[in-house]
């Protein structure tokens, strides 16, 4: 698929996730946690090589899509980005796994831009600008320390939800 039919159809299933499922539940007074978000189409979209006749994609064509706009207006509280400093153990992770479609997404030059985008001050600076704290962890260790930094993280963000008694 080219870039920009890749970034319309993460958009559209986006703005449906979130008018279907996400906003209702916060509406209940659930908290949500989730996987992904627009973040990751400001990342991937714009580094997805285009097709012939095709535009390279900018972040701010990514964000003119109406479900990116719409999901912009409902930004979350807090917002865990997985960092690793060597792009190389993501790689070898990668390679264990069962599934070998040689996505493009998992090429491991393809990685080292999804690396710096993802740490990018312009990315931050944009989130922070709607008001969500954006806090890093590293992915690179084991997978149960990466889950506890996730978890502590959220717990010292959201620690009025954890008043732990005696």
């Amino acid at each position: 698929y080219s870039a920009h039919m890749t970034a319309e159809l993460y958009a559209a299933d986006r703005m449906l996730l979130y008018q279907r499922v996400l906003l209702p539940a916060l509406g209940a007074g659930k908290h949500v946690l989730q996987s992904r978000c627009v973040l990751s189409s400001l990342v991937y979209q714009p580094l997805q090589s285009p097709l012939p006749n095709e535009d390279q994609l900018t972040i701010e064509d990514v964000l003119r899509l109406e479900g990116n706009r719409f999901v912009c207006k409902h930004m979350p509280n807090l917002m865990l980005l997985a960092t690793v400093s060597d792009v190389d153990i993501l790689a070898e992770r990668l390679a264990k796994r069962k599934k070998k479609d040689n996505a493009i997404f998992e090429e491991i030059e393809f990685l080292k831009k999804v690396k710096t985008a993802y740490e990018s001050e312009r990315l931050r600076s944009y989130f922070e600008s709607y008001g969500t704290m954006v806090q890093t962890y590293d992915a690179g260790i084991s997978v149960d320390e990466t889950k506890r930094q996730a978890v502590d993280l959220y717990k010292k963000r959201f620690s009025h939800l954890f008043n732990e008694k005696a």
